[in-house]
């Protein structure tokens, strides 16, 4: 990124982090997952500075629960109980969202059952 030439807000470059909302609120039975996405959000965090002084817009996305494969096993008892959930589509919006507009920086955006790109995308400050 550092050899990208500048954008005209004076960017070389974007990345985007991908958190959950589990890194902010946490949930019991899942100490990894919880402590893995509270040390992406302390990343986010801490990476600011040395990520503006390259150029560089460094973002997140923190997703409420997105059924997947790999939550297949409990997926079908949310659905089951009517709980709100995004959809894979939800996420993958969000990402390209915060990756493309050069307005967000130094944010983490909370994707929840949002249907983007009709519903409110919500941003929590890092």
């Amino acid at each position: 990124m550092r050899s990208n030439p500048a954008t005209f807000g004076g960017h070389r470059g974007s990345i985007v982090m991908i958190a959950s909302t589990s890194g902010y609120f946490g949930a019991s039975g899942v100490v990894a997952y919880v402590a893995s996405k509270h040390g992406i959000v302390g990343l986010l965090r801490s990476s600011q500075s040395t990520a503006k002084q390259y150029g560089i817009r460094l973002n997140g996305v923190a997703p409420y629960f997105t059924p997947t494969h790999i939550t297949e096993s409990f997926s079908e008892a949310w659905k089951a109980k009517g709980l709100p959930a995004n959809t894979v589509n939800d996420v993958a919006n969000a990402v390209v969202r915060t990756a493309a507009d050069q307005t967000i920086e130094g944010q983490c955006l909370m994707v929840q059952f949002c249907h983007y790109p009709y519903g409110a995308l919500r941003y929590t400050d890092t």
